[in-house]
């Protein structure tokens, strides 16, 4: 008991970081290619016109048999990043409390958020199979789609912040170690926010295109993806160069 309580303050071991992050990643990938596996043929699940919500839909046409199995993966591998945020957040501190806690914070709002995503369910029973109108939903106050905006915002910030405080404490780490993971992450980041606004100003110019999901390099599911991918690259990588 002794044990568990100090890996979830974010005092582990070489060891049991690396075999917590395993088992993370691993459980995680479990629930969610259950997720996909379960989802109908017919409906045609794809990340580039699919958004990763859609696998945690109860809609029919969506994934009514399996919607649970990624929603117990956002909760599970939301729930498991706090003491990885804590163990990061005990390093900052060392150095930069203002950023340390400035990322601790907002790393705990992404957690909870992360679960609310989970409870608010996406549902939208006008969309058609390739997709709908995400923008025009959140406008509308769908609960799911905020409560995804904030927990990309708040994880994207977090992240941000570990960044800015090796950038203003470069000698507490050899450049080599963390510049790495953050230029992925902000290349990522630059990319998820271009592509969709070159994708949004071309819709505005030919009104036979529709904004959502968007077409090949400018697919907006996809780039939902590569973010999320690219978030985790970020923190694994900084709790291994601690």
């Amino acid at each position: 008991m002794a044990g568990f309580w100090q890996i979830f303050i974010g005092n582990f071991t070489y060891t049991q970081l690396l075999i917590y992050v395993i088992v993370q990643i691993c459980v995680f990938l479990i629930l969610l290619g259950l997720a996909r596996i379960t989802y109908p043929k017919k409906n045609k699940y794809s990340i580039m016109t699919h958004t990763m919500s859609f696998l945690g839909s109860k809609e029919e046409f969506r994934n009514p048999k399996g919607w649970f199995f990624f929603s117990i993966a956002i909760i599970w591998i939301t729930l498991a990043d706090v003491p990885l945020n804590i163990y990061i957040f005990r390093h900052l501190l060392t150095f930069s409390p203002f950023f340390a806690w400035i990322m601790i914070i907002s790393g705990g709002i992404s957690t909870i958020t992360g679960i609310l995503v989970s409870v608010f369910t996406d549902k939208d029973t006008d969309r058609d199979l390739s997709g709908g109108d995400f923008i025009q939903d959140l406008k509308s106050g769908r609960l799911h789609n905020i409560t995804a905006v904030i927990t990309f915002a708040t994880f994207i910030f977090a992240n941000l912040t570990v960044g800015m405080a090796y950038m203003f404490h470069p000698k507490q780490l050899p450049v080599y170690d963390w510049l790495p993971p953050l230029l992925i992450f902000c290349v990522v980041l630059i990319g998820f926010f271009l592509f969709n606004a070159l994708w949004q100003k071309k819709c505005k110019k030919n009104d036979t295109l529709e904004t959502f999901p968007g077409e090949g390099i400018y697919s907006f599911p996809l780039w939902e993806w590569l973010l999320f991918t690219s978030l985790y690259i970020f923190l694994f990588w900084n709790v291994f160069i601690i």
